[in-house]
C-alpha cells in the first residue's frame, strides 16, 4: 500500500453509531427490583468485574434496603452480603464513590433519604476487604446529590444538592479522609476588590469587597459620612442569579477524571428548572469555568436524574436516562473531553435484545468491557407496572458488542456499539463497498456521522461499490469513467473534433480551423487580420480595400 492510500485510508474511517444493550438475566440472590439506589465498581486481583450495589427503596413492597448486592459483571451472578460494622440504615436519593487506598477498595456513602422521606444527615465509609460499615463525622445534610472521590489528593468532593426539603444549595465541599473533616471549598470570584469613594466635600473613604461577592449596594445616609455596604449574592444565597458560578441545583451529575484537576458538573435543576448548562471547577485556581464549546444544535437538552459515567478509558463521559418535568428520555449522549461535543448514542431496539427503557431510579458503572444500568424505573411516579417487576435488572452496553446479525465484523471494529469501518467500506453497518474516488471523514472524538465524499463528488456511491448517479447528463455534458473523475466533451465535439480524457474536465482536439468547447466554432486565418469576415468554409471575406488568405494585404489604387 502506496503512502497515499495509507493517508487515504485514514481519513476514511468511519464510526457509524448504532450502540446495543444487552440485557442479561441474573441468578443467584437476586431481588426485587430497586430504585434509587448507589452502586460503585470494583476489579478483584484475580480480575473478576464486580458491582456492590448499596440502598435503595424495593419496589414490591416499598421496602429501604439494608443489604448489599454484589453483581458478577461476567457471571451474571448476584449475591447478597450482610455488613458488619456500624450498618448503615436504608436509603433512597443518597450518594456515594469509592477509592482505593493500598490496594483496598473503599466506599463512601453520604446523606440521603431515611425512612418517612427524613434527611438521613449521615456519611459512612464501606470497607470492602473487612465487610464493614464505619460511621463517620459529618456536618451536611443533604440528597439528590453527588460526590466524587480524588483519589490523587485522598479527598472527596460535594456540591449542592438539596439541604432540607425547600432548600437547594451550590456550596462546594472537601471532605479530607486522611483527617476525616469537611472543609468549605474556596471559590476565587473576587479576590479583592478596593473602591477610593471621593465625598461631596472631597474627602475619601476606602471600601473592600470580600470575595464571595456578586453585588454590591452603597447607601450612604449623609454623604458626610463613611457609606455602608449591603453584598448580595455570593455562593451560597441562591435568590439571586450568580453568573460566575453554578446556580443552586440538585439531581445533577458530578465527575472528576482520575488524576485530573478538574470537576465537571452536568446539569441538574432546582424547584422550576432544569438546567442546560455545563461547570469545570478548576481545583488549583478554585473558580468555576464554564465552557465556551456550548452545546450543539442537535442537543435537545439535559434531563433532571440523568446519571452519568467515565468510559473506562476516561476520553467520554455517557450520560443516560432522566426526565425534564413530562419528557423522559430513554437516550444516551457522549461527551468529549478533548473538544467538549456532545453527540447522540442511537440505540435502536432490536427484536432480539431491547434497549432498557430506565429513564430514573438506576445506577451506571463502567468498566473495561463495557457499561453496566442496573436497577431503575421508566417513570418519575414510580406507578408504572413494569417497575414493580419480580427481578432487578442488568443491561450491558458491552464495549465490543454490536448488532452482530446486521454486519460483518470483518469489515469493521466496534467499541461501546460504534462502528469503525475499515477503509473499504460504509454504512451505518459498514455493510457497503466503498466507491473509488470516495472517503470519509470522520471526528474521531464524537459519535456524530460523518462527512462523506463520494464519487468525487460527482455521483452516488451504492452498496456494490459502484458509482451510479455519474452517467447522467448535466447541461449536456456526461460524466465518464467508474469514479465519476471526469467530464465527457460537450456534445461529443459536434462530430467535428475528438475528445482527450483531461481530469477533471474533458477538452476537445478539433478538426483544423474549428474551436470551442465542442467544435462548433469556425477560425480563419489570424482573424482575417480585423480587416475581414470570417466565413463558415474558414475563409476570409476582405474588405473592399484587404486582399490575401487573411486580408493582410493592402489593395493600392494607380492612375492611369
Amino acid at each position: 500500500m502506496t503512502n497515499f492510500q495509507q493517508f487515504l485510508a485514514l481519513l476514511s474511517i468511519l464510526i457509524c453509531i448504532k450502540a446495543e444493550w444487552k440485557t442479561v438475566q441474573l441468578t443467584g440472590d437476586v431481588p426485587n427490583n430497586i430504585v434509587f439506589h448507589e452502586s460503585v465498581e470494583y476489579v478483584t486481583a484475580a480480575g473478576s468485574q464486580l458491582i456492590l450495589l448499596f440502598g435503595g427503596q424495593m419496589l414490591n413492597g416499598n421496602i429501604l434496603n439494608q443489604n448489599i448486592y454484589q453483581i458478577d459483571v461476567q457471571k451474571y451472578q448476584v449475591t447478597k452480603i450482610t455488613p458488619g460494622g456500624s450498618v448503615m440504615t436504608g436509603r433512597t436519593k443518597f450518594a456515594s464513590c469509592s477509592i482505593v487506598i493500598a490496594s483496598n477498595t473503599y466506599v463512601f456513602l453520604h446523606g440521603g433519604y431515611c425512612a418517612g422521606n427524613s434527611f438521613c444527615g449521615d456519611f459512612f465509609q464501606y470497607d470492602v476487604a473487612a465487610n464493614s460499615y464505619q460511621n463517620l463525622t459529618n456536618t451536611l445534610s443533604r440528597a439528590e446529590h453527588s460526590i466524587v472521590c480524588d483519589s490523587q489528593n485522598n479527598q472527596i468532593w460535594l456540591f449542592g444538592g438539596k439541604s432540607s426539603s425547600t432548600s437547594v444549595m451550590n456550596d462546594l465541599w472537601q471532605y479530607d479522609i486522611t483527617s476525616s473533616a469537611w472543609k468549605q471549598a474556596d471559590y476565587n470570584i473576587f479576590s479583592q476588590v478596593v473602591l477610593n469613594v471621593v465625598l461631596w466635600d472631597g474627602t475619601t473613604a476606602s471600601i473592600t469587597i470580600d470575595k464571595y461577592s456578586d453585588y454590591l449596594q452603597i447607601s450612604p445616609s449623609d454623604l458626610s459620612n463613611a457609606p455602608t455596604m449591603t453584598l448580595f449574592g455570593g455562593p451560597y444565597d441562591c435568590s439571586v442569579q450568580v453568573t460566575q458560578m453554578p446556580n443552586c441545583r440538585s439531581n445533577y451529575s458530578l465527575l472528576q477524571k482520575q488524576n485530573d484537576p478538574y470537576l465537571y458538573l452536568i446539569g441538574g435543576q432546582d424547584s422550576k428548572n432544569v438546567f442546560q448548562d455545563i461547570w469545570i471547577y478548576d481545583i488549583a485556581n478554585k473558580v468555576w469555568i464554564q465552557p465556551q464549546d456550548g452545546l450543539p444544535s442537535t442537543y435537545t437538552q439535559f434531563f433532571t436524574q440523568q446519571r452519568a459515567t467515565l468510559s473506562y478509558s476516561q476520553d467520554f463521559t455517557f450520560l443516560f436516562g432522566g426526565y425534564n418535568w413530562s419528557t423522559y428520555s430513554t437516550n444516551g449522549f457522549a461527551r468529549s473531553f478533548s473538544n467538549g461535543k456532545i453527540s447522540q448514542l442511537k440505540i435502536p431496539q432490536y427484536s432480539s435484545q431491547l434497549a432498557p427503557q430506565k429513564v430514573v431510579g438506576y445506577s451506571i458503572n463502567s468498566f473495561s468491557s463495557g457499561i453496566t444500568m442496573t436497577g431503575g424505573c421508566e417513570d418519575n411516579t414510580l406507578i408504572n407496572v413494569s417497575c414493580a417487576q419480580s427481578q432487578l435488572s442488568l443491561y450491558i452496553l458491552g464495549i465490543n458488542d454490536c448488532n452482530q446479525a446486521s454486519t460483518n465484523h470483518n469489515q469493521a471494529k466496534c467499541m461501546y456499539g460504534k462502528y469503525w469501518c475499515f477503509d473499504q467500506f460504509w454504512g451505518d453497518l459498514c455493510q457497503n463497498n466503498l466507491c473509488p474516488g470516495s472517503m470519509c471523514l470522520n471526528d474521531i472524538n464524537s459519535f456524530e456521522s460523518p462527512f462523506c465524499y463520494m464519487c468525487f463528488g460527482n455521483g452516488q456511491c451504492n452498496s456494490s461499490g459502484q458509482c451510479t448517479s455519474c452517467t447522467q447528463t448535466l447541461a449536456g455534458i456526461s460524466f465518464i469513467q467508474n469514479d465519476c473523475s471526469t467530464v465527457d466533451c460537450k456534445n461529443s465535439c459536434g462530430n467535428a473534433g475528438t475528445c482527450v480524457n483531461y481530469y477533471p474536465v474533458s477538452s476537445c482536439n478539433c478538426q483544423k480551423l474549428l474551436g470551442g468547447d465542442y467544435c462548433g466554432k469556425t477560425f480563419c486565418l489570424n482573424d482575417c487580420s480585423n480587416s475581414g469576415t470570417c466565413q463558415q468554409n474558414g475563409q476570409c471575406q476582405c474588405n473592399q480595400d484587404k486582399e490575401g488568405a487573411d486580408c493582410s494585404i493592402q489593395i493600392i489604387g494607380f492612375l492611369s
